[in-house]
């Protein structure tokens, strides 16, 4: 799919001259709990880390006994729900903040996949048209329409293929997960791109 004879260039991975699919997403950070699941995820992990670290001395010292495990755990309940009420409230004002939404441009190639988030104030239609004026830049000005259309990013991730080694896909949240041993990325296409997206990355990803 190089989308390039689409009146809607850039929703749908585009090939560009350079020879990297490109396109964009919007995520609604309302309806598309994702980015949630992942904080909260992020969450319940330090609370459990921090507990553990904690308690370590206590659980070995063989002088654990029902009480004290009661209270271990009811403090780990309480600090628990603490944290994640905390992470609901931090990221509906975040939400609230961008606007309700997401903008992202992903870039692919043979070696790699990279995720960018682009300002609140970016319009997608901004961005499909630059993908659309990297279809026809002439061939000397490539690089430079290529770094401009990159210039504006607030973050990038970047995953190399032969890193990775779990990909999964989540079609409910038109998400694909691509999973680097300490490293997450996070990609997202049009419903009927992603069984192309997914499978061009599990194709080049041999250790997953």
């Amino acid at each position: 799919m190089n989308g390039q004879n689409d009146a809607q260039v850039g929703i749908h991975p585009t090939l560009c001259p350079d020879g990297k699919y490109r396109w964009t997403y919007v995520v609604n950070l309302y309806t598309n709990m994702s980015i949630l699941s992942d904080l909260l995820k992020v969450v319940v992990g330090c609370v459990v880390f921090v507990f553990i670290v904690c308690n370590i001395g206590i659980i070995f010292d063989g002088h654990m006994d029902w009480v004290t495990l009661y209270d271990i755990l009811f403090g780990f309940f309480w600090i628990t729900l603490g944290c994640l009420l905390l992470g609901l409230v931090s990221y509906w004002i975040w939400a609230g903040m961008s606007g309700g939404r997401y903008a992202a441009l992903f870039t692919m190639d043979e070696h790699s996949v990279m995720h960018e988030r682009m300002p609140k104030d970016v319009k997608r239609v901004m961005l499909m048209s630059e993908i659309g004026m990297l279809l026809g830049a002439a061939t000397g000005n490539l690089a430079l329409t290529s770094n401009s259309l990159l210039a504006g990013s607030v973050h990038a991730w970047k995953t190399e293929f032969k890193d990775v080694r779990k990909v999964k896909v989540v079609r409910r949240r038109r998400l694909i997960k691509v999973n680097e041993l300490l490293t997450k990325n996070r990609i997202y296409a049009e419903p009927e791109d992603l069984d192309f997206v997914a499978d061009y990355i599990m194709q080049r990803c041999r250790k997953s």
